[in-house]
């Protein structure tokens, strides 16, 4: 037997240096006296490297391995959280395992990251009302608009607020009908209806004058958006009912619609008079002139240059020339995807014009001329500029349907038609707003898809990105 000596101390055997060891190992494993562990697998929940078959387990554990035991880790499935991380906002998880950090809501004013348009200051959000005067260039009330005057709450009528306006400036139209006739100052405006043309309504009814007239000078735009224009007259010597602009602009519409007006010399609806603009999804309807132009006219010296996308023109009447539109000599109108439907004048019962046409991707249908009129479609005597017609179906107008010196447009070339447009439903004379002229389609149960569906301009698409629709209701734009 092999004996030990140290310094200082007494002898100890090899033998009993090993009764040792193995009585210490038994009692860190929790094994029981005397086992010898031979052959054991590690069993328990802890981090040691015990090879024992004891069943105790961690009182606390750490099982994401994070540092921290289950105790103080709000997650212990998950490393990335626990009480040493940094909190993520908007990520919808307690990185840091403190309920007090705010995950949203960071500037703690009630309305979270989905409504506030700046979670870092509180005098920022839905709640709060727009400081318009000191023009200081913030959203308050996170609606979109910046510095907005918001009829009726700063101003009772929309023309204060219009007066109130600075270059910039946009007037919010809350919902409801307002009896007034506005006339646009000298401003760069925008004038907008908060929730849409159907809930917003300027009625010039008793006014004698039109709804909304626009004759400043010097250039400045005047945009609408969402509102809906009825009722109004122009007795003087310009153009317009129910919207008239003349010497001014430009007039930029959206999502607008224009019913009800009497014009004295053209444009019941809407008078361009040396007035440029552009209308997007724009509806003239019911209106009427005692000469030119039932629903839209542009007349003057070569100023009104007008861009219409998505343009419906329905029901109106003219005296003379135009039932749905008419563009005089010198002025120019850019008409894509839009329909003009149910229209009636002397001549051209759709579209009369003597200046620059431009149509495509468009229907002009059912149409109608008086007794011994032409042109139930379209009427055009610029021979020196004829009209440019293309993907656009021109059918069920009263014949001849196309008339005129300077109208070029022959079915099954440049991408023409005259075929029914096999609207949802159509019925002469009744009331525009029963009417669907969305396009028939076998998708949607009909027997036959229109020929107007996938037939516009083909380098155009439609909202799902298949090659447009002729109409009111195809194109990119399209409401």
């Amino acid at each position: 037997m092999v004996s030990l000596l140290l310094m200082g101390c007494s002898f100890i055997s090899s033998a009993e240096i090993e009764a040792k060891f193995a009585s210490d190992s038994a009692a860190v494993n929790g094994d029981t006296a005397g086992d010898s562990g031979s052959g054991d697998a590690d069993t328990d929940s802890d981090t040691d490297s015990d090879t024992d078959a004891d069943t105790d387990t961690d009182a606390d554990p750490d099982a994401d391995g994070d540092g921290y035991p289950a105790s103080s880790d709000c997650d212990d499935t998950n490393a990335a959280v626990n009480p040493g991380m940094t909190e993520v906002p908007y990520n919808g998880i307690d990185d840091d395992c403190n309920a007090a950090t705010p995950d949203d809501d960071l500037d703690g004013d009630g309305y979270p990251i989905a409504t506030d348009c700046d979670d870092t200051d509180a005098s920022v959000n839905p709640g709060e009302a727009e400081v318009w005067r000191t023009h200081n260039g913030v959203d308050e009330n996170c609606n979109g608009y910046i510095d907005e005057i918001t009829v009726p709450d700063a101003f009772s009528t929309i023309q204060a607020a219009m007066d109130a306006a600075s270059d910039g400036d946009t007037v919010l139209v809350r919902a409801g009908t307002y009896n007034e006739a506005l006339n646009a100052p000298a401003t760069e405006l925008t004038l907008v209806g908060e929730d849409g043309a159907d809930a917003t309504i300027v009625d010039a009814a008793g006014t004698d004058e039109s709804a909304l007239e626009v004759s400043q000078a010097g250039g400045k735009t005047l945009t609408v958006e969402g509102i809906w224009f009825e009722n109004g007259t122009y007795e003087g010597t310009s153009w317009g009912g129910t919207v008239a602009c003349h010497d001014g602009g430009p007039l930029n519409m959206e999502d607008v619609i224009v019913t009800g007006g009497q014009g004295s010399l053209g444009g019941g609806g809407i008078g361009f008079y040396d007035c440029p603009g552009d209308l997007l999804r724009v509806t003239i309807a019911d209106n009427n002139s005692y000469s030119l132009g039932g629903g839209l006219a542009l007349e003057g010296t070569g100023g009104s240059i007008v861009t219409a996308e998505n343009l419906l023109v329905v029901g109106n009447s003219a005296r003379a020339e135009g039932g749905g539109i008419q563009v005089e000599t010198g002025e120019s109108l850019t008409m894509t995807q839009s329909t003009v439907i149910g229209n009636t004048a002397p001549d051209g019962g759709g579209v009369y014009g003597y200046g620059t046409l431009s149509i495509a991707s468009s229907i002009i249908a059912y149409n109608a001329y008086f007794s011994g009129g032409y042109g139930g479609g379209l009427y055009d005597t610029n021979s020196a500029n004829a009209a440019a017609v293309a993907f656009s179906d021109v059918s069920g107008n009263d014949t001849p349907e196309v008339y005129g010196a300077g109208t070029v447009f022959t079915a099954g070339s440049n991408g023409n038609l005259s075929e029914d447009p096999l609207f949802v439903s159509w019925t002469t004379g009744a009331d525009w707003t029963t009417q669907d002229l969305h396009l028939q389609t076998t998708a949607d149960g009909y027997a036959a898809d229109s020929p107007c569906v996938d037939a516009g301009d083909s380098s155009t698409s439609d909202r799902d990105g298949s090659r447009a629709d002729m109409g009111f209701y195809g194109g990119p734009e399209s409401p």
